[in-house]
């Protein structure tokens, strides 16, 4: 995977919660895309 690849989620590998201070956000589902932002050697940051 490279910086700014676009992503579509096939599988979650753990449950997100939000807290009240994550107003206008969601928890990410099955079938969002999204864009690499941030690679950590095996790891990234999906936004």
């Amino acid at each position: 995977m490279k910086q700014f690849s676009v992503v579509k989620i096939i599988e979650l590998n753990k449950e997100f919660t939000l807290s009240e201070s994550d107003l206008g956000t969601r928890a990410p589902l099955v079938g969002d895309v999204g864009t690499i932002v941030d690679v950590y050697g095996s790891d990234f940051y999906i936004e």
